[in-house]
């Protein structure tokens, strides 16, 4: 994923959520979304398998990963 790094600021759209500091994000393919939604079920299946019974998901604000 392009956006691991940190490098460059993502989103769904190339819309500001905040239009004071960020830059305008670079706009996400559909493989790309669908890679972070496998991402966040393989990581709350690795927590419920490790006993936890509740998992947060915080994807906004460029907290995508």
């Amino acid at each position: 994923m392009r956006f691991l790094k940190g490098e460059i600021n993502v989103a769904p759209s190339r819309i500001q959520a905040n239009p004071t500091g960020l830059t305008i994000p670079v706009e996400l393919t559909i493989e790309e979304i669908k890679e972070i939604i496998e991402t966040f079920g393989n990581s709350a299946r690795i927590a419920e398998q490790s006993g936890f019974d509740r998992v947060e998901i915080h994807g906004d604000h460029v907290h995508l990963c």
